[in-house]
């Protein structure tokens, strides 16, 4: 199951936070060594983890270590792609009640192959049903070019906002859309052979 983890739930997620924030440095400061973010000790943060942002967390039951996450933060407040980014939108940017950002898609380092592959199909089926949950439209993202395929070949309708820039050492950066629809989420619980919702939806509050 994926947690949906919110300022008005936090307090009850506090060792599931605590790991996904170490991963999180591991990944990001450690391994990709992204520029611009700080560490604190062994947990990594940036401005935009606010009361606004809603965390999709799947953790091993009982132990609470993090697997997978993703943020969500509205465009219609602080973001990403709006505050730092801006440059990777050939037109006007994603601002909208019903669109929100998905950012800082993260791993387990220990995990490879086959094991993450199926924490991805996790995430983003929990991706697909809480944007139902909370009524939204659209994702916005920023991803990679070569993380772009394994995205777009889970069948997401997706658009373009402009053409892919270089915006480190790595592998240049493409911001695009993703729809939110029934559809989506039929198609990948057919594909993946999926019934049953994977949110935990006990822990559901609105935030």
């Amino acid at each position: 199951m994926v947690l949906v983890v919110h300022a008005g739930n936090r307090h009850r997620y506090e060792r599931e936070l605590d790991s996904m924030f170490r991963d999180r440095k591991t990944v990001f400061v450690d391994l990709a060594k992204w520029k611009g973010l700080t560490a604190d000790g062994d947990h990594e943060h940036d401005q935009f983890d606010t009361d606004a942002a809603v965390y999709l967390i799947a953790a091993e039951p009982g132990t609470g270590r993090h697997l997978s996450s993703l943020r969500l933060l509205p465009t219609t407040g602080p973001n990403l792609l709006t505050d730092v980014f801006p440059h990777l939108c050939a037109g006007a940017l994603p601002a909208a009640d019903d669109v929100w950002e998905v950012t800082r898609i993260c791993f387990a380092p220990h995990l490879r192959g086959g094991a993450r592959k199926e924490v991805f199909k996790l995430i983003a089926l929990a991706a697909a049903e809480v944007g139902l949950v909370y009524g939204l439209r659209q994702y916005s993202v920023m991803a990679y070019l070569s993380f772009l395929p394994e995205v777009l070949a889970m069948g997401w309708d997706h658009a373009p906002l402009g053409v892919p820039q270089q915006v480190d050492e790595r592998d240049p950066v493409v911001a695009f859309t993703l729809t939110i629809d029934s559809e989506t989420l039929r198609k990948f619980r057919t594909q993946w052979g999926v019934r049953a919702p994977v949110l935990h939806l006990d822990t559901y509050e609105a935030a």
